[in-house]
């Protein structure tokens, strides 16, 4: 193949942050980001947030990214959501799990349904409400749900963007997960 073919036809594939930042995920914390390289090998699986979810004004949709985890069948799932301006979260209850969502963009905040003033961060409990008011800026947000069984034994006030994928909080979800599964199994076999 000769090189000028060759120049003119190669199609230059973004990088990992190319990629986040295009979909709305921008200045991710470098420990969020040596995560996605690492365990994830760049790879992101990306989705949108359902319509029943969102409110606004509905021009774009909040993209959201799973990167660990799945509530139903491990107890526990950590993600991030892209909020475009003028877009939220509806007002929601959690039921059967507990929520914190942790503001990763800089110098920006939301607003919480209810809420007098804009926070960095919400724990919604297991029972509570919350909700994401549409807001004037773009935003990422990381959260962690957790099951009402593992929510016992962890206390989502610790956990932090800079520290959720530090071998301590890994190691305790792994451990709680483990077990979370095992008596999610024996409930199981204990129906049939």
């Amino acid at each position: 193949m000769n090189q000028e073919f060759q120049k003119k036809y190669t199609i230059s594939t973004p990088t990992v942050e190319e990629n986040l930042a295009n979909n709305g995920f921008k200045d991710l914390p470098k420990p969020i980001m040596d995560y996605i390289k690492t365990n994830k090998q760049g790879r992101i699986c990306m989705d949108e947030l359902p319509t029943s979810l969102q409110i606004g004004a509905r021009k774009t949709t909040i993209k959201k990214i799973l990167l660990q985890g799945n509530v139903l069948q491990q107890g526990f799932e950590i993600g991030m959501l892209a909020i475009p301006a003028g877009e939220g979260i509806q007002l929601h209850t959690h039921l059967n799990d507990g929520e914190k969502y942790m503001v990763l963009s800089p110098n920006s905040s939301f607003q919480i349904t209810g809420e007098e003033e804009p926070s960095t961060e919400n724990i919604c409990g297991i029972g509570q409400k919350h909700g994401i008011e549409p807001g004037q800026e773009d935003i990422t947000i990381l959260n962690i749900k957790v099951a009402k069984e593992i929510l016992k034994h962890i206390d989502l006030n610790e956990i932090t963007p800079e520290n959720i994928f530090s071998n301590n909080i890994q190691v305790k979800l792994e451990e709680l997960s483990n077990e979370f599964k095992i008596n999610t199994k024996l409930e199981e076999n204990q129906r049939n």
